[in-house]
């Protein structure tokens, strides 16, 4: 039976069966390729085949064997004595066409499974099937990842920390680099050769990038040492990537000393033209008057009018002195502070109260809300008095007739400092437009209106500001149109 041909036969058959079904793929109606049962990975497909092929064929020599022996008929007709004959031979047929059929099914089960070539394309194909291209593609994806992960340690040394890590993992890969050269005899010494080239090419381009990214640092630093603070390094500098931060931060922190000195430069030179008008606009007055009163022909009447004059003008330039002693002495801290327990809501209305006259010549409106409690701090009363004092005048000067001004007052929680805080705000529509940022308005001698024809030397809101940071609070002025808001804030 082995000699007879079935092999050869059952060979051919499964080539006849890998044909047919590979041209069938190619029609639209045929679609077990695309079934998700053959599905399965390549190298399973693969075994099963082979061993169909195999085994597949001496299997159907040994079955055609026992077959034609009779040995079936006599082991059915001997367990169940009852058939028939006939019976006996249908039966074994039908196991005889069973066995066939799970063999010639499994291979074609296999060809279809390979028919994903034609959906997927070969190449998607092993990389969706192939268990071995899987494991090939894990292992070499995560050698890339250390790979890289070494480099980029070796390109990214931080010099300023500690490096014995880095330099003990380029050790340990060399030697182990080596150790597989040594076990090579003889072909170990041309491993060695060439390894030593490619360790010398390595270097070669290692120090060269550093040399580099030391260029393009160095660059840097003499760009921002001639006085560009707007110099920029893009590029990666590897393992001086940690300096390029801290150029940056000089870099920002020069910019900021050079704006802070332009700005200081700016506010002296806007200083100093506000004092000397200031100055210069009541004793203009004041010499002028004392002209008048040496002339010898003028009346009674005429001399009170001008020492009235001289004496609001000698007031008005003694406390614009006083004004500017007040505010230089809070800036550089030479303000004594005497701290108190103050009810700061009552404190408020009683400097509101001592306004009540000016606020109804200027036609306001005040609106307040606060709450009932009691707010105590511990603040300089005579301090504490002077804040408002500036802010009641400086709104009674600027804010627009007929108008309302309101004065709210809450106590709010800072969730940042785990304390309470009391927040008094107010705010008046002004009557000329702000041209002044919001900023500049606590600033020494800046006014609202930007020509100076109202009264006030510009230190009020200075002087308010600075009192308030000295007690340990905060003032911030916002402008939005016309609509002037000042807020104090005090923890609790």
């Amino acid at each position: 039976y082995y000699t007879s041909g079935i092999v050869e036969a059952y060979e051919i058959i499964l080539v006849i069966l890998l044909l047919l079904s590979f041209l069938l793929m190619h029609s639209k109606k045929y679609c077990l390729q695309k079934l998700r049962a053959v599905k399965i990975p390549l190298e399973c497909s693969v075994i099963f085949a082979i061993l169909l092929t195999v085994a597949g064929g001496e299997g159907t020599a040994a079955l055609a064997q026992v077959v034609n022996s009779g040995y079936f008929e006599v082991f059915l007709a001997g367990f169940l004595p009852s058939l028939q004959t006939a019976v006996i031979r249908v039966a074994v047929a039908a196991f005889d066409f069973v066995l066939l059929f799970l063999l010639f099914a499994g291979w074609l089960y296999c060809v279809n499974s390979w028919g994903g070539v034609t959906v997927l394309g070969f190449r998607e194909y092993m990389k969706q099937r192939s268990l071995l291209l899987r494991l090939f593609s894990g292992i070499s994806h995560w050698l890339k990842q250390k790979y890289s992960k070494f480099k980029e340690e070796m390109l990214h040394a931080d010099l300023s920390g500690e490096t014995n890590k880095t330099i003990f993992r380029a050790v340990a890969v060399n030697f182990l680099i080596l150790a597989v050269m040594c076990s090579m005899w003889f072909f170990g010494w041309v491993a060695l050769v060439l390894y030593s080239l490619i360790l010398f090419f390595t270097l070669r381009k290692y120090v060269s990038r550093i040399q580099d990214q030391y260029r393009k640092l160095l660059k840097a630093t003499g760009a921002i040492a001639e006085g560009n603070l707007h110099t920029t390094v893009e590029e990666d500098l590897g393992v001086f990537e940690s300096y390029k931060q801290q150029l940056f931060k000089i870099q920002e922190g020069f910019r900021r000393a050079v704006d802070e000195e332009v700005k200081s430069q700016r506010m002296k030179a806007e200083l100093i033209t506000n004092v000397s008008h200031d100055l210069k606009t009541p004793l203009t007055a004041i010499t002028t008057y004392i002209d008048l009163l040496k002339e010898e022909n003028i009346t009674e009447e005429q001399r009170r009018e001008y020492i009235g004059v001289l004496e609001r003008k000698s007031l008005r330039l003694k406390s614009l002195i006083e004004d500017l002693f007040e505010v230089s002495k809070a800036n550089s801290g030479n303000v004594m502070i005497h701290p108190v327990d103050v009810d700061i809501l009552n404190l408020m209305r009683q400097v509101y109260l001592e306004y009540l006259e000016r606020v109804e010549e200027a036609r306001l409106s005040f609106r307040f809300r606060t709450p009932e409690e009691k707010i105590i701090l511990q603040l300089d009363s005579e301090k504490t008095c002077r804040i408002f004092d500036n802010l009641f005048t400086n709104i009674i000067k600027y804010a627009m007739p007929d108008s309302r001004v309101y004065v709210d007052a809450e106590r709010i929680q800072d969730a940042e400092r785990g304390e309470d805080s009391i927040r008094i705000t107010m705010k008046n529509m002004s009557a000329q437009e702000l041209k002044v940022a919001p900023e500049e308005l606590t600033e020494r001698f800046v006014r609202g209106d930007s020509a100076r024809n109202s009264e006030g030397n510009g230190l009020g809101l200075a002087i308010a500001k600075s009192f308030t940071e000295l007690q340990g609070g905060t003032m911030k002025v916002e402008v939005d149109g016309d609509l002037f808001k000042v807020t104090l804030e005090w923890p609790v």
